[in-house]
């Protein structure tokens, strides 16, 4: 089943051995010709470590747990999870954190969120990345999109509109630390039938009068230290 898609954002943007688990067998692909690719300046990498959760999330799921595993697939779904946000309302995205990568320098990864259901497709955005292997990525978006308070992220593997690739991600038994999760779903398990959760992490937007309050805190705190 193909879905359409309205635009996208594509962002140009190392590996840790783990029991595999079996994906799901995800059946969505997009119309990439729709997807708009942003410059390098967007995406930064992080060693992958224990403590991963960065500033301003609604959703993060980044630690280790009992140990790292890992999902990849060539030219397809490599994995899908759930989240259920502290929002209680549609998520305008700037940024996504994840942990995983691709095989090859220049290959990509398409990022598609969707309703709960895991059908009803929301938006989307894709990542070239600039070096192969595993790393923590931080992907800023040039334009925020809107998700669902609570969905579904699914990543694949790009089949060949860019260029055939490989894509990895992580995963372990660790609960989310902001937000939350069925740890059930869709499945994915270690070799002592341990539940297992994919690693990402979800940004809102600051409302304006969040941001307003932070200059003035800024200013306030500029103005202590002339003291």
């Amino acid at each position: 089943m193909k879905k359409q898609r309205t635009t996208k954002t594509i962002v140009c943007i190392v590996a840790i051995v783990g029991f595999f688990v079996p994906v799901a067998n995800g059946t969505i692909q997009g119309n990439y010709s729709t997807y708009q690719i942003l410059g390098g300046n967007s995406v930064t990498a992080a060693p992958i470590a224990i403590d991963n959760q960065g500033a301003g999330p609604v959703y993060s799921n980044m630690n280790e747990g009992g140990g790292w595993y890992s999902i990849s697939n060539t030219e397809g779904v490599i994995a899908y999870d759930d989240y259920d946000s502290i929002n209680d309302a549609d998520i305008e995205m700037d940024k996504v954190r994840f942990i995983g990568g691709v095989q090859n320098a220049g290959e990509v990864i398409w990022f598609d969120f969707f309703e709960s259901d895991h059908v009803t497709y929301v938006d989307g955005f894709g990542v070239q990345f600039p070096v192969g292997g595993n790393y923590i990525w931080t992907i800023t978006l040039g334009s925020p999109i809107t998700v669902r308070d609570a969905g579904v992220l699914q990543l694949e593997a790009d089949p060949g509109y860019v260029t055939p690739s490989t894509g990895v991600w992580f995963l372990s038994d660790a609960a989310p630390t902001i937000g939350s999760e069925d740890p059930t779903w869709p499945g994915y398990t270690d070799s002592q039938d341990e539940y297992l959760s994919c690693k990402f992490e979800i940004n809102n937007v600051p409302e304006p009068c969040t941001m307003a309050l932070l200059g003035l805190g800024g200013m306030a705190a500029i103005r202590r230290r002339k003291k």
